[in-house]
């Protein structure tokens, strides 16, 4: 145990017997840690479109589509003596993105078979799908500007860009209204192919525009939109293939490995499926050492691995801490108190741009290991670490924390007690 003396307190005769009381300080304490298996989280109505594909060296080769129901804009029937030019898919993008920006997606837009409809309550997951046509209505390679475009268009089927101008010059019923629309054209799924890219971000406020030209002295050219439909049903599908990874075992029917099977190392990617539990199975001999009082600080400090984290894979600005037991499970957020209000503990994320070997989160975890503290009975009790709530189904930022085998950058539980000598 390293510890040090921080200060000689005298607490007087009525409190401690006119004995003095030292602050100690350790940081020994052994930190267990894991990787935990999601199974599937909610990614319908979050206003955020994914697609792309990219490999990560921890995870493995991640893929991301989108499902998308549409609507015909209000028929007005203005469409005599017009001619088909293009239909193109428009998406807004929203500035995020995961992986190598310098290498082109290989994008492709299908049409669904089947209507998009809820797989439980009002809910869609990361592991929802829907059948599609065989034949893509568009295929192209996209490179990614992230930073100067703020959209991407796509050209779609002429075919299908006739078809609808023709029903909307025949003033079909299927372009009348959104409810008709659907039977006749369920809605679009946009994915990637390959397996090296990157995965982006796009607004759930997606344009299909049919441009035409419209007769007159001279030809106009125009173009009406088709928009979203059902916001509520746009979902993400996400999923991962860990084959040749640290936490390839890790599934449904194996959904915990211990960093002793996975290079000392815990693997944190939600949106893949994947946190980090921290246990202290050990906690309790503080209660034995001699002179121990009590506890009077814990600060857990949570260190990423060196070099699993650069500009292409960057660390998560902001982690929360949940409780949780041998289930686990999502319990209650680490708080802190803020002008007498409680607020969730995001890690303060401290980066050291110097020499890049003291970059950690850091919690206030005192209340949570003195609830431990006072605990009995053998338990699985433990921490998760997870993105902040907003960000748990749109965001691909991943974390590596390594436990007490690791000579350097391992998580840390530092507790300051009162000792009475």
């Amino acid at each position: 145990m390293h510890a040090c003396k921080k200060a000689d307190i005298n607490f007087g005769e009525a409190l401690l017997d006119n004995t003095h009381t030292y602050v100690v300080k350790t940081d020994s304490v052994t930190v267990d840690v894991a990787t935990v298996y999601i199974d599937s989280f909610i990614t319908n109505n979050k206003a955020t479109g994914l697609t792309g594909v990219y490999t990560d060296p921890y995870f493995g080769v991640v893929k991301a589509k989108s499902f998308i129901e549409i609507a015909p804009p209000a028929f007005a029937d203005t469409f005599q003596l017009t001619t088909f030019d293009s239909l193109e898919l428009v998406l807004f993008l929203n500035k995020t993105w995961y992986g190598d920006t310098t290498k082109p997606v290989a994008l492709s837009v299908y049409r669904l078979a089947q209507n998009l409809a809820y797989a439980e309550g009002s809910y869609m997951y990361n592991t929802t799908g829907f059948a599609t046509y065989n034949d893509p209505l568009a295929a192209t390679d996209v490179l990614l500007r992230p930073i100067q475009a703020d959209s991407i268009s796509i050209r779609l089927s002429d075919e299908l860009g006739k078809e609808w101008l023709s029903m909307l010059q025949q003033a079909d019923e299927y372009v009348k209204a959104p409810s008709t629309f659907r039977n006749y054209f369920k809605g679009l799924c946009i994915k990637a192919g390959g397996t090296d890219g990157v995965v982006f971000g796009f607004k759930d406020s997606i344009a299909v525009r049919l441009h035409f030209s419209k007769k007159d002295i001279y030809p106009v050219s125009r173009y009406v939109q088709f928009d979203i439909n059902n916001r509520e049903y746009q979902f993400n599908n996400i999923s991962t293939d860990r084959q040749g990874t640290a936490i390839s075992t890790i599934s449904s029917a194996n959904n915990e490995l211990s960093s002793g099977a996975t290079n000392n190392t815990g693997y944190m990617q939600y949106i893949t499926g994947t946190l980090v539990k921290l246990r202290f199975p050990y906690l309790r001999n503080l209660l034995q050492l001699n002179g121990f009082t009590a506890l009077s600080a814990a600060e857990l400090r949570i260190k990423p691995v060196a070099g699993s984290f650069n500009a292409v894979y960057p660390l998560p600005p902001t982690l929360r801490l949940s409780t949780t037991d041998g289930t686990n499970t999502f319990q209650s957020d680490i708080t802190t108190s803020v002008s007498g209000t409680e607020e969730v503990q995001t890690g303060s994320l401290t980066i050291d741009e110097l020499y890049g070997i003291n970059t950690y989160y850091s919690y206030d975890v005192t209340a949570y290991i003195n609830y431990l503290l006072g605990l009995s009975e053998n338990n699985r009790n433990g921490l998760l670490i997870a993105p902040v709530s907003d960000d748990v189904a749109t965001s691909f930022s991943r974390l590596l924390v390594q436990d007490n085998q690791a000579q350097s950058y391992r998580t840390e539980l530092i507790l300051y007690y009162l000792s009475v000598q």
